[in-house]
């Protein structure tokens, strides 16, 4: 077996710009409020919240973030204050002047709110909003 001599080789890693990455979910400062988290996605009629959440995410995942940003608050991302929203993220402390990002699903009548660090891929799901009732609507 041939021996391959360390250092020989280099990986070649090409950079995407942060606004053509696909966004990608994770759900690490979800909020332990029941009324915004997936017990309250669960209370909801079964089977319907928790479908279209998936789809959703699903959905958003195949395009860029600059994609979503390009779209009407209906169909891509709107952009709230953090003092907007009425519950706090598990575990995390927002920067002074860090927006709170909110994704549409089940036809408009639920939202995804959740936070990107510095530009990362990764969508961070804070909470959910099934009643209107996690930030003020207009």
């Amino acid at each position: 077996m041939k021996k391959i001599k360390s250092g020989s080789v280099k990986p070649q890693v090409s950079a995407i710009p942060p606004q053509e990455q696909m966004p990608s979910f994770s759900f690490r400062y979800l909020t332990t409020n029941k009324l915004f988290n997936f017990e309250k996605l669960d209370k909801r009629a079964k089977g319907e919240w928790q479908s279209a959440l998936a789809e959703r995410i699903i959905e958003i995942t195949k395009n860029p973030w600059l994609y979503h940003s390009n779209l009407p608050k209906e169909q891509g991302i709107e952009t709230l204050k953090k003092q907007e929203i009425c519950f706090s993220p598990y575990e995390y402390i927002f920067s002074p002047d860090e927006k709170v990002i909110v994704f549409r699903f089940n036809s408009g009548k639920g939202r995804i709110i959740g936070i990107r660090k510095d530009k990362s891929p990764i969508f961070y799901v804070i909470g959910f909003d099934t009643n209107y009732s996690a930030y003020k609507h207009s």
